[in-house]
């Protein structure tokens, strides 16, 4: 049997796998930090099996009979953390989160409950240390469902709410909604060294110098487009999340060609 255990002294989530022949290691897969394993696990499906609406009547129908990546006629299929993946397991994710109000909302236990009924799932979990209940929890798991399931759980008894990174997406757990980045580094190729919330305000600060020098040279050579620069500066980096596609756009705007070209009048040609 397979083991996923939540370790809180250790901030990490992991699978040992005993599951293996006489005389040989268990198997350790770290599934990352307490707040990020689900997300983590979202992240490694979606990359095998693409985006899409895996709770479409079509789709479902269409990975029965073999027509999409992950059908259940597959006789090799893709694994994820030790374990054989189909796209089903998307499925089962997309449809618990599909009325969470675009993951922004806490997870009780009438929503796990009515998840364990519906699936059948028989996971249960224990303490770590019977004599400590706060070190975590292990869980015996079967498939990658199982996983899935008993983090959800863990959440739901720790009081964590789960939503989406602002900057990259990718969705993460909170104990509260005020916090809107994860501690994932970012995925930007320009600042993927440092965290998302570090990356988006760093990569603010130089697109509103940019502006900064921009308006200046229009404010003397073309004042009336200072409004529109204003503006459109003002939507990527004040009304709209700071998310790697919003903070792309407004670099390609301050760094377009069409933008007029900046002109110094008083920088000096050097001598021959």
């Amino acid at each position: 049997m397979t083991q996923l255990t939540i370790d809180t002294s250790k901030n990490r989530v992991y699978l040992l796998d005993n599951l293996l022949e006489e005389g040989k290691k268990p198997v350790e897969y770290d599934l990352g930090s307490i707040v990020c394993a689900f997300g983590n696990i979202v992240c490694c499906l979606e990359e095998i099996f693409g985006k899409d609406n895996y709770t479409s009547t079509d789709y479902v129908v269409s990975t029965i009979w073999g027509k999409e990546h992950g059908s259940l006629f597959n006789p090799d299929p893709a694994k994820v953390f030790g374990f054989p993946v189909r796209s089903s397991t998307l499925t089962v994710i997309y449809s618990f989160l599909s009325d969470k109000e675009f993951l922004e909302t806490e997870i009780s236990f009438e929503d796990i409950e009515r998840m364990r009924i519906y699936h059948g799932y028989k996971v249960y979990p224990k303490p770590i240390d019977p004599m400590n209940k706060e070190k975590g929890l292990v869980f015996d798991v079967g498939n990658l469902n199982d996983v899935v399931f008993s983090i959800l759980y863990y959440y739901v008894v720790d009081k964590f709410k789960v939503r989406k990174c602002c900057h990259c997406g990718r969705i993460f757990a909170t104990k509260s909604l005020k916090i809107k980045y994860c501690p994932r580094k970012s995925t930007s190729k320009k600042y993927k060294h440092l965290e998302c919330k570090d990356a988006a305000d760093y990569w603010k600060k130089k697109l509103r110098e940019r502006e900064k020098s921009v308006r200046s040279n229009w404010e003397y050579y073309y004042p009336e487009k200072v409004n529109d620069l204003i503006n459109t500066c003002n939507h990527h980096l004040k009304d709209l999340p700071l998310s790697i596609e919003n903070l792309t756009a407004c670099e390609e705007y301050l760094y377009s060609d069409n933008m007029p070209k900046q002109t110094r009048p008083n920088r000096k040609k050097r001598s021959e």
